[in-house]
C-alpha cells in the first residue's frame, strides 16, 4: 500500500481464478480427495482435485510460490514485469504504477504477456487514468467503464475511488436498541486502516473503549506519523505517507515514558517505512515534542534504569544514521493521535494531511545542544544512583583468598568474583586493551587454575616442593598413593593406571584436592550414599508423585544399595557369587524382575508404573557407573608388584544391565603391559570368558587375607 501511493500513475487488477490455473503434481492428488453425490439416491463418488483448492492450510502458500517462480523464470524476458510480481502483488491481487504514462503501458503489456506465460490473465482492471485502460482494452478486448464514472473498489481492504486517485473510508453503525461493550468493539475492530490515515479517528474510538472498560485514562494512547517531503524549485511539499496508533497500558505509566515508547514506535515504523518505499531518500529527520525523551536518548543506556535502557538501546540502534530533533506540541501532529479526533475535525486538521508549517516553508529546527540542563524530576528519577567505590590493597595473597573463601562457600561464585578482580587488575595494565562484556571461559579457566593452586599450596607446601625437584614422596606420605605430579599449571594431578584409557585428560589425571570435611570412618559407604544422593535429586527433580510411587522409588532404592557386592564369599575359582549387604538382611542375594529399558522412551507414552521404573532405571544407571569408579583409585598399586592376581573376584563394567544386577568374574590370567604393570586381564564368567582392559575391572571393595 505504501508503495502503491508513490506512483504518479497506477492501476490494478486480479489474476483470473488463480487457484484454478495451478495444477498439483499428480503424487499429491490423493491428499485432495473428496466424495460427491449427485442425490440422495445417487452412488457416492470420489474425486481427485486436480488444482490448489481454496480453504486448505498450504493454498495461499502454494499460489503465491507459483507466482514467484514464474516471475523468476521470466526475468530476461519481462525484466520489470518480474519485479512488479514478486513485490507488488499480495496473493491475486496487482497494485503497481510508475511516474511515467508510456513506462506504465509498458508494464502493464509485460504482466499480461508474463501471466500469460503461466496459463493466467488479469480482469478486474482499474486505473486513475483513462488512456491505461484504453490501452488494455484495445489489445485485450476488455470492457471498462469511464474513470470518471468508477465507484470506489476495495483495494487490499481500503476503498480506493479511481477517479479522484483518493482513499476512502466508510463505517456503517448498526442502529440498536441498546448497546453493549461487546458490540461496541465490535464496531470498532471493522474500521479498517492499515496506512493510519485516519489515525486520530480510530484512537478517538479506541480510548472511548478504554474508558468505557477501566473508568480511568488520563494519558490514553501514543502515537507517530511519517510524512515524506518532495522538494522542488517552487516549493517544498509535504504529505502524510503513514502512522502508528498504540492504546497506553492500563496500568499508569508516566507521560515521559508514554512520549519514549512513541520515539521507539516512530523508530520502528520509520525503518518498515524505508525498506517498503525502495526510494533514495536524502535524509530522514525525527521529531519529538518531549525534552526529557532526547536527553535520554543523549545518553549511554548503562547509566538509565532498565524500562528507559531497553527502549533506548533500541532506538539508537535503529536510529543511529538519522538525526533527532524537538518539535513544539502545537506543532506536532502525532498529539492528535494522543487526544483522538472527530471526523468532522480531523478533515480541517492541515496539520494532520501536510505536516508542520516549518516542514513546508523550509526552516530546519536546530538539534538540542547536549549541554542543556535537564534538571525535570521525571528526567533525573530514571537515571541510575552513582554507586561508591572503594579500593583495598593487601599485598599479601594468602590473606585475600582466604577473606574471598570466607565470603562463600559457592564454588563458582568464587571463581566468578575471582575472575572480575583478575579482569580488573589487566585492564589496569598500561598498553592493554580493556575487556568487557561477560566473563570468556578463558578468564573463568585462568581464575579456576589461580584457586586450585593457592588451595594446594596451604595443604601441601611440602609435596609440591618435593615433586617440583624431580624427586619421590616418602612411603608413608598421604599423596603416596595417588602417584601425584605436576601439569603445565603447576597443579598437583593423579597419576594412576588409566594413562592409555579412552577418557579425557582431566578424567585420568584428576585434581588433588584438600578434604578437611570428609568422614574419618566409613569412607567408601559414605561416599556411595553421598553419590546415590547426587543422582537421585537429578533423576527425580520435578517429577509429581503420589506418596505411594515415591514410597516405591525408595524400596527401589534401597534394594538397589543393599545388592552392590562387598567381597567374596570364598575362594574357590568356580564360586562366582559376592557378599552383598542382602546376605545379612534376608540370607540371599537381592534380585528384581527384569523390565524393558524405558529411559529413553517419552513420558507422554508411559504408565504412571513405567513412569516410576523409568526413574529407578535412571537413578541406577547414573549411580552403579559412579559407584564403580571409587574402585579404581590407585591406593593398592603404589609399588610395582602383582597387584592383580589369578583368582580374585571382580566386577566387570558393563552398560545396559537392569537393576541390581552386577556382572561378577574371577581372574584366570593376567597380561602386563611394558612398564610392567597389569594391563589386561583374562576373566571367567558365567556366560564364558572374556578378555578385558583393566579400566573395565573393579576389584571389590573389601580385601579378603587367605
Amino acid at each position: 500500500m505504501i508503495r502503491f501511493r508513490k506512483h504518479e500513475f497506477v492501476f490494478t487488477a486480479d489474476v483470473r481464478m488463480m487457484y484454478r490455473q495451478i495444477l498439483i503434481h499428480p503424487d499429491q492428488r490423493d491428499l485432495q480427495r473428496i466424495v460427491w453425490k449427485e442425490g440422495p439416491d445417487q452412488p457416492t463418488k470420489a474425486y481427485q482435485l486436480n488444482t490448489i483448492t481454496y480453504g486448505t492450510t498450504s493454498a495461499p502458500y502454494l499460489a503465491t510460490r507459483t507466482l514467484n517462480q514464474l516471475a523468476i523464470d521470466e526475468k530476461d524476458t519481462f525484466p520489470d514485469a518480474s519485479i512488479i510480481v514478486q513485490s507488488d502483488c499480495y496473493m491475486d491481487d496487482i497494485l503497481t504504477g510508475s511516474n511515467s504514462l508510456e513506462n506504465t503501458k509498458e508494464l502493464q503489456a509485460q504482466l499480461v504477456q508474463l501471466l500469460g506465460r503461466g496459463g493466467m490473465t488479469l480482469h478486474k482492471w482499474c486505473s486513475n487514468n483513462e488512456s491505461l485502460l484504453n490501452s488494455i482494452q484495445n489489445s485485450g478486448g476488455y470492457q471498462f467503464n469511464n474513470p470518471a464514472e468508477m465507484k470506489p473498489v476495495k483495494t487490499l481492504g481500503v476503498l480506493w475511488k479511481p477517479n479522484s486517485d483518493c482513499f476512502s473510508f466508510k463505517v456503517t453503525i448498526s442502529q440498536q436498541h441498546s448497546y453493549t461493550k461487546r458490540s461496541i468493539l465490535s464496531e470498532i475492530s471493522r474500521i479498517y486502516d492499515p496506512l493510519g490515515l485516519i489515525g486520530p479517528i480510530v484512537s478517538k474510538a479506541k480510548i472511548f473503549m478504554q474508558r468505557l472498560v477501566t473508568k480511568n485514562a488520563s494519558t490514553a494512547a501514543y502515537g507517530a506519523a511519517i510524512y515524506v517531503q518532495c522538494p522542488s524549485s517552487e516549493s517544498k511539499s509535504t504529505y502524510l505517507l503513514c502512522s502508528k496508533s498504540r492504546v497506553a497500558p492500563i496500568k499508569p505509566v508516566t507521560i515521559p515514558r508514554l512520549e519514549l515508547s512513541a520515539a521507539l514506535l516512530l523508530s520502528q515504523l520509520t525503518q518498515r517505512v524505508i525498506k517498503a518505499l525502495n526510494l533514495t531518500i536524502s535524509a530522514v529527520l525525527l521529531y519529538s515534542d518531549s525534552t526529557i525523551v532526547l536527553a535520554w536518548m543523549k545518553k549511554p543506556p548503562q547509566v538509565l534504569k532498565t524500562f528507559v535502557c531497553h527502549r533506548v538501546t533500541a532506538i539508537q540502534e535503529l536510529t543511529k544514521d538519522f538525526h533527532w530533533r524537538h518539535v513544539l506540541s502545537e506543532e506536532n501532529p502525532a498529539d492528535f493521535i494522543s487526544r483522538g479526533v472527530t471526523p468532522d475535525s480531523l478533515q480541517l486538521k492541515n496539520l494532520w494531511w501536510n505536516g508542520p508549517s516549518f516542514l513546508r516553508n523550509g526552516i530546519e529546527i536546530q538539534e538540542l545542544s547536549e549541554s542543556d540542563p535537564i534538571t525535570d524530576n521525571d528526567f533525573i528519577c530514571e537515571l541510575k544512583q552513582s554507586e561508591k567505590c572503594s579500593l583495598l590493597t593487601n599485598s599479601e595473597c594468602d590473606s585475600v583468598f582466604s577473606r574471598l573463601i570466607s565470603i562463600s562457600n559457592n564454588y563458582m561464585k568464587l571463581i566468578n568474583i575471582l575472575s572480575y578482580v583478575f579482569r580488573f587488575i589487566s585492564n589496569c595494565k598500561k598498553g592493554v586493551v580493556p575487556k568487557g562484556g561477560p566473563i570468556s571461559s578463558d578468564e573463568y579457566k585462568d581464575a579456576e587454575v589461580c584457586m586450585l593452586r593457592w588451595a594446594q599450596a596451604q595443604d601441601f607446601p611440602s609435596e609440591i616442593q618435593t615433586i617440583s625437584k624431580g624427586k619421590q614422596l616418602p612411603g608413608k606420605n598421604c599423596l603416596k598413593s595417588l602417584n601425584p605430579f605436576l601439569d603445565n599449571n603447576n597443579l598437583l594431578r593423579v597419576g594412576g593406571r588409566l594413562i592409555n584409557a579412552k577418557v579425557n585428560y582431566d578424567q585420568k589425571h584428576q585434581i588433588i584436592l584438600p578434604a578437611k570435611v570428609s568422614p574419618n570412618f566409613g569412607g567408601l559407604w559414605e561416599a556411595g550414599v553421598k553419590s546415590f544422593k547426587h543422582h537421585f535429586r537429578r533423576a527425580i527433580g520435578n517429577a509429581n508423585l503420589t506418596y505411594e510411587e515415591f514410597n516405591t522409588v525408595i524400596v527401589e532404592i534401597e534394594g538397589i544399595l543393599n545388592s552392590r557386592p562387598i567381597t567374596e564369599i570364598s575362594s574357590d575359582i568356580n564360586d562366582l557369587e559376592a557378599l552383598t549387604p542382602g546376605h545379612f538382611l534376608i540370607g540371599r542375594p537381592i534380585n528384581t524382575v527384569a523390565e524393558p529399558e524405558l529411559i529413553n522412551v517419552s513420558d507422554n507414552r508411559l504408565s504412571r508404573w513405567q513412569r516410576v521404573e523409568k526413574l529407578t532405571q535412571h537413578i541406577w544407571k547414573r549411580w552403579s557407573s559412579d559407584y564403580l569408579n571409587h574402585f579404581q583409585q590407585r591406593q593398592k598399586w603404589q609399588f610395582v608388584k602383582n597387584n592383580v592376581k589369578p583368582g580374585m573376584l571382580v566386577i566387570l563394567k558393563e552398560d545396559n544391565l537392569p537393576k541390581c544386577k552386577w556382572a561378577l568374574g574371577r581372574i584366570i590370567d593376567v597380561i602386563p603391559g611394558k612398564d610392567g604393570y597389569v594391563r589386561v586381564v583374562n576373566v571367567r564368567t558365567a556366560n564364558g570368558t572374556l578378555k578385558r582392559p583393566i579400566s573395565k575391572v573393579c576389584l571389590l571393595p573389601v580385601k579378603t587375607h587367605n
